[in-house]
């Protein structure tokens, strides 16, 4: 991506011949950790939806030719007699994944059947691959635990099959690794595999796991004493991820998809997706900024049939619980549950043209569709530019560009190119601390569709996304001063199963990657809250004003003359715990 803004602002020949000097704003150890986020987060959602098959497969009766070819291979290259060292052959399994990868992704499904039958093996390479070119493509790595190789399956049993990494060099693949491995089809299950041999077969080349090993090593070389694998696969679902420091906005970490070996496009600058209900804290951005609503505002989750003026089309909002509704709840739960009824409703009251300026403000330059089902995030928005456009929210409405890189300089060392932030505060700083506040309680909140990342022990805000019919999912997510989000989908829009949520598939990433970035750093409280904002106690259960000693007062946040006036006379809790705040 540095190469790519590079060309566009000096051309190909400058970048190449000129001797420039980069300055990059990227953290090269949170690069690192977003890579093995991304990776592992899609190797997860991948196994959610079954099993593909193998990628290649071997001629049986050419086994031992195989075998001869690859121990040369091992024999010519120099190796540390402190490692055991094998042969992957991930090379040829990831030009079989580009066979079928698609050059563009395309906007819009061919054939939702295309990939029922995915996991057969008429689609992969068999047999006609020559035991020399196996052995040309093999590369020669050091054993290592928890690291992924391809190798040929060679024997497959009642219990477990048995997978060789090298000559000599073989492990046991249980079939309890293979459990997730049914017959692939993301829109809904399949059968679980009753035998390895459901699964694998003699002469395929399969992605396995290094789970446990043991070795010893001896005066001229390390033997591989025992080695326990697991199966894996490729991921064909793709994923995108980018990490920023909200005070200088300077793109920490940026990953456009699983491994540029397979496909160099990079969703994270490139692809336009639909935000499904992470576009949702603009359409609250707006209301908030009216001054008519409120965090304890209270709206009706209920159904209700509503015709598009723009289109003409009768249309009820679900909820992602489809029959289920909660009638009488705040704005603050409905945001922490995503209450899509209540966002229709909210953008009906607000008006298109206001949450089209909002957006705007904070930094969404894409379409907003002309549509009551804008409120569901149904445009198309680029994944860079929407996670850039939270940081607008989380640093209280200051907005400036992702700085990828910071500064540029000629072969004499003079400055030839520098970007600088040029924050402008475009969205009023009492409007943006309300939504990033309410914000908190998507992953405070027991009932938040985020809850499952408050494993993070930190100070954290954010919001998911689940497109249409699952095609997307997002989560974006900050501290107090590190903002990232992630986006999984298919590059061939694709459903990827009903429990793909942004929660479920884009979230253990975020977590995985602000573990990383913020290890062994101090905890950060939130800043205070701007001029404009209040905080007041409040009855947890009426959302008036909280009388002193009352034991159900919570601190809440309003714009400045919007607060409750008159104080509660309800002291027990309703049935119905409707309301949730984050400790102020």
């Amino acid at each position: 991506e540095v190469r790519r803004q590079l060309v566009a602002q000096f051309g190909e020949a400058a970048v190449d011949t000129a001797g420039m000097t980069v300055e990059v704003a990227m953290d090269p150890r949170l690069q690192s950790a977003a890579e093995v986020a991304v990776q592992e987060g899609l190797r997860a959602v991948d196994k959610r939806q079954g099993w593909r098959g193998p990628e290649v497969k071997l001629d049986t009766d050419r086994l031992d030719a195989y075998r001869s070819a690859l121990g040369r291979k091992l024999a010519s290259v120099a190796q540390t007699p402190d490692q055991a060292w094998v042969l992957d052959l991930e090379a040829i399994h990831s030009a079989a994944v580009r066979k079928i990868a698609p050059k563009k992704p395309k906007k819009k499904v061919v054939d939702e059947e295309a990939d029922a039958d995915a996991g057969d093996e008429s689609d992969v390479p068999v047999g006609s691959i020559a035991p020399d070119v196996v052995a040309r493509a093999a590369r020669v790595r050091p054993l290592v635990p928890n690291d992924i190789y391809a190798g040929i399956v060679t024997f497959v049993g009642r219990n477990d099959a048995t997978v060789e990494l090298a000559p000599g060099i073989a492990g046991s693949v249980s079939f309890s690794s293979m459990s997730w491995a049914r017959p692939f089809k993301p829109e809904h299950s399949t059968p679980a595999p009753r035998a390895p041999s459901d699964v694998v077969s003699v002469g395929q080349v399969v992605a396995v796991r290094v789970t446990h090993m043991q070795t010893v090593r001896t005066s001229s070389a390390t033997r591989v004493l025992r080695l326990e694998l697991g199966l894996e696969q490729t991921p064909k679902v793709e994923g995108a991820f980018v990490g920023i420091d909200l005070h200088s906005r300077g793109v920490l970490a940026l990953v456009g998809g699983y491994d540029t070996a397979i496909s160099s496009f990079n969703r994270a600058t490139q692809a336009k997706r639909q935000p499904g209900s992470s576009f949702k804290p603009f359409l609250y951005a707006a209301a908030m900024d009216t001054g008519k609503y409120t965090p304890v505002t209270k709206m009706d989750d209920s159904p209700e049939v509503i015709t598009d003026p723009w289109t003409g089309k009768a249309w009820k909002p679900q909820n992602f619980e489809k029959d289920e509704f909660d009638g009488q709840i705040t704005l603050r739960k409905a945001l922490a549950e995503s209450k899509n009824t209540v966002a229709v409703k909210l953008l009906i009251d607000v008006g298109i043209d206001k949450v089209r300026s909002e957006a705007h403000a904070a930094g969404i330059l894409s379409d907003i569709p002309q549509s009551y089902t804008a409120a569901l995030g149904t445009g198309e928005v680029g994944i860079l530019e929407e996670i850039n456009a939270y940081a607008t929210l989380a640093s209280q409405g200051k907005r400036a560009e992702a700085v990828l890189i910071k500064r540029v300089l000629s072969r004499d060392g003079n400055t030839i190119f520098s970007a600088p932030p040029n924050m402008e505060q475009s969205v009023k700083p009492e409007t943006a601390y309300l939504v990033s506040d309410l914000m908190r309680s998507v992953i405070e909140d027991p009932a938040g569709t985020a809850h499952s990342l408050s494993a993070l022990d930190r100070p954290a805000a954010g919001k998911t996304g689940t497109a249409s019919e699952h095609r997307d999912a997002w989560f974006i997510g900050f501290t107090p001063s590190i903002l990232a989000g992630g986006w999984v989908g298919f590059d061939t829009h694709e459903m990827m199963g009903a429990y793909e949520t942004g929660g479920h598939a884009a979230g253990p990433m975020w977590l995985n990657w602000m573990r990383a970035a913020t290890a062994n750093a101090p905890k950060e409280e939130w800043p205070p809250p701007p001029p404009g904002v209040t905080v007041v106690q409040i009855n947890r259960n009426t959302g008036q004003l909280a009388k002193e000693g009352d034991p159900y007062a919570v601190p809440e946040v309003f714009m400045a003359g919007t607060e409750p006036t008159t104080t509660s006379d309800e002291e027990e809790p309703s049935q119905e715990d409707w309301y949730q705040a984050p400790s102020h």
